[in-house]
């Protein structure tokens, strides 16, 4: 397979070249341009110079870039021949796909024939590659291999010229030539033996083999390196061990993968082992990766980039600022990561740069996508803490992330825009109001306009009681305009926070209210009532819940008359009594004369002492309405002028003259006594 791809044969041209009245191409399958055909004919004659040539021939590699072909020639001596130095050179000429899908240098090396002078018609046919042989493996002179490799790699611009002498050979070379990627191998041009440097002006062997090392000093020509003379490259220990074990970790996948975004050559090899080697786990210096992809230009090297992102995405939360931005880049430009390493990146983004996470929030690509997974993770503390740095960000944070409005401390975040970021949201329920007022925040009218009444009242019924008055007031005052929601709160046994029941008090008569079965929701609520009011709030209320008892709507007037007597009988004898509280109890009161009108307080007992007669109400309510006995005592004797009061009062004065009647000292009896 190749790229996975199944590869069932392909076919191979062949040339043959020797000596016929000079060295000339003698059969051949294939007819190539002009250019191609004189480079063929000037490397298939003998590189010896001189030098006796191997009985098995060497070989030379080289590429035929007019007609997109690579020839890979054996030269063997022509000792047959009358004229000294003839060889004979039988090349394979193979198409550039062809040699991508190699994998082994003997699936071709097996085709090559050494001449006979009565079968050169068996030249002029295609030959036929029937299958691919596994990679060459095993035995290896390693150091001689990492010294190869160094100087291949780390002088890519200059000739490499080694010693066979010195440990190399044609099946090092083959090697390492099998183990580049597919556009290097097409180009790499290497001779296993010659005397002299191959290289023209225009085309420059990348690799070739002397006798002796001693001699390369005196080959013509200059730029040339040694294996012996560069500086060992660690990066490039990976090609060694897979040059004994071919692809075992991956490499030569890695390479063909990465090799066909890159143009560098030969100098695409360390950077690229070096992005391998962090790829891979081998390495941890990120920094040596990012440096890496900038010499294969990172723009266009994308396998290698991505490669190299997916592994920095691992450790995001580790990464330095020029690999988290690299990664960052390549999630907008729709990198593929799995939804749970999309959303790491996101809350890295978020702790980093709260901005650019509400920026990439509002856009449409895939870095928008990984933002969005990673809010829904990221942890309410940690959002406040990056908002407390960036306030701008509140509304479109909260905007997706609607619990942080009742978090606690969310609203005491200096900075926040509460108006934008209430506007921002559709989370409008007694839970935020809550807490909103428990912040102390502070609010506009025209934010508290954006919420229902009913919700503002069971939002203040929550906390209203754990906070201050200054804290409710915007709420409070919004109360004014929902008068309706306050009344069937009320009647629903809701309300109970003492302001609220106060505003309701201010915006209602006091009959306005009907009574069930239940009995007087007023009752219930100020049974209840939580929260503070002001001294004027206070009196205010108790007038009004007098002014129902005296009226005709509530069901249980004793107990209002209860709750409000006292307060209001205290306010009237020191003058304290707004004239709203006064002019509703007046309306309930029996009507008098002029010169009566003065007395207020008597007025108000009068009229408390005719309900209980008038009504006949229990005569134990009428006992326990205030504790303190001159008050009662000044009611008792209000009620005794009172049409059937006598009558009434006598029943009172049986009661308490019963055991068990709650009468602290017989004062009562005694006052009642004194009256009768």
């Amino acid at each position: 397979m190749v790229d996975g791809r199944p590869v069932s044969g392909f076919e191979i041209q062949q040339t043959l070249h020797g000596y016929g009245e000079g060295h000339r191409l003698l059969a051949g399958s294939v007819s190539l341009p002009p250019r191609d055909m004189r480079t063929m004919l000037i490397l298939s004659d003998s590189s010896g110079g001189g030098a006796k040539l191997p009985i098995d021939g060497y070989l030379t590699g080289y590429p035929l870039a007019e007609s997109a072909k690579y020839v890979l020639a054996r030269t063997w001596p022509a000792p047959e021949m009358k004229r000294p130095g003839c060889v004979w050179t039988h090349s394979l000429v193979i198409d550039f796909a062809d040699v991508t899908s190699l994998s082994s240098a003997s699936t071709v090396l097996r085709l090559f024939v050494r001449p006979d002078p009565a079968t050169r018609e068996s030249y002029e046919r295609p030959l036929r590659v029937a299958g691919l042989t596994p990679p060459d493996s095993g035995r290896l002179n390693t150091d001689v291999a990492d010294g190869l490799l160094g100087a291949l790699y780390g002088s890519p611009g200059s000739k490499i010229v080694g010693g066979l002498d010195a440990g190399l050979n044609e099946d090092m070379v083959l090697r390492v030539w099998m183990q580049q990627w597919p556009r290097l191998r097409r180009s790499f041009r290497f001779c296993t033996f010659t005397a002299s440097d191959r290289s023209t002006q225009s085309d420059s062997f990348d690799l070739q083999l002397v006798p002796n090392a001693s001699s390369i000093p005196r080959l013509r020509g200059a730029n040339l390196v040694t294996p012996g003379e560069t500086t060992r490259a660690p990066e490039l220990d990976p090609l060694v061990k897979d040059l004994l074990h071919p692809d075992v970790e991956g490499l030569r996948q890695f390479l063909r993968e990465c090799g066909v975004e890159v143009s560098e050559g030969r100098g695409a090899m360390r950077p690229l082992c070096t992005v391998f080697a962090f790829v891979r786990g081998r390495a941890t210096d990120a920094g040596a990766a990012l440096t890496a992809l900038d010499v294969l230009d990172r723009s266009r090297a994308v396998t290698a980039r991505r490669s190299v992102v997916g592994r920095v995405a691992q450790e995001i939360e580790t990464a330095d600022k020029a690999g988290f931005l690299m990664v960052v880049d390549e999630v907008r430009s729709e990198l593929e990561l799995d939804d749970l390493l999309a959303a790491r990146v996101g809350a890295e983004l978020w702790r980093r740069e709260p901005a650019s996470f509400v920026a990439a929030l509002a856009e449409s690509d895939s870095l928008s996508r990984a933002t969005s997974a990673a809010l829904m993770r990221i942890d309410a503390s940690e959002l406040m803490r990056g908002i407390a740095l960036h306030p701008e960000t509140a509304p479109a944070i909260a905007k997706r992330r609607e619990d942080l409005l009742t978090a606690e401390g969310f609203w005491t975040i200096p900075g926040i825009d509460v108006a934008r970021t209430i506007g921002s949201c559709g989370d409008r329920s007694e839970n935020l109001i809550a807490s909103l007022i428990s912040s102390s925040v502070s609010v506009l009218p025209s934010t508290v306009e954006q919420f229902e009444g009913r919700k503002i009242i069971r939002a203040l019924e929550q906390v209203g009681s754990f906070s201050g008055r200054n804290r409710a007031e915007p709420w409070l005052q919004m109360l004014q305009k929902h008068t309706q929601d306050l009344v069937d709160a009320l009647r629903s046994r809701e309300l109970k926070f003492a302001p609220a029941i106060s505003q309701l008090a201010h915006s209602v008569d006091p009959g306005d209210v009907y009574c069930d079965d239940r009995g007087d929701p007023w009752y219930d609520a100020l049974s209840g009532m939580k929260g503070e009011l002001t001294a004027e709030e206070d009196i205010q209320l108790a007038a009004f819940l007098l002014a129902r008892a005296l009226g005709r709507q509530s069901s249980d007037p004793a107990a209002l008359m209860r709750l409000s007597l006292r307060k209001v009988h205290s306010a009237l004898a020191v003058g304290e009594m707004p004239s709203a509280g006064w002019r509703m109890l007046r309306n309930e009161l029996p009507l008098v004369m002029p010169w009566q009108e003065w007395d207020r307080c008597g007025r108000v007992r009068s009229a408390v002492g005719a309900k209980f007669v008038d009504r006949n109400l229990n005569v134990v309510d009428f006992v326990d309405l205030v504790e303190d006995p001159e008050l009662w005592r000044q009611v008792a004797a209000d009620t005794l002028h009172v049409w059937g009061g006598w009558k009434y009062l006598k029943q009172v004065q049986r009661r308490l003259e019963a055991e068990g009647t709650s009468d602290a000292g017989g004062r009562k009896s005694l006052a009642l006594r004194s009256i009768l």
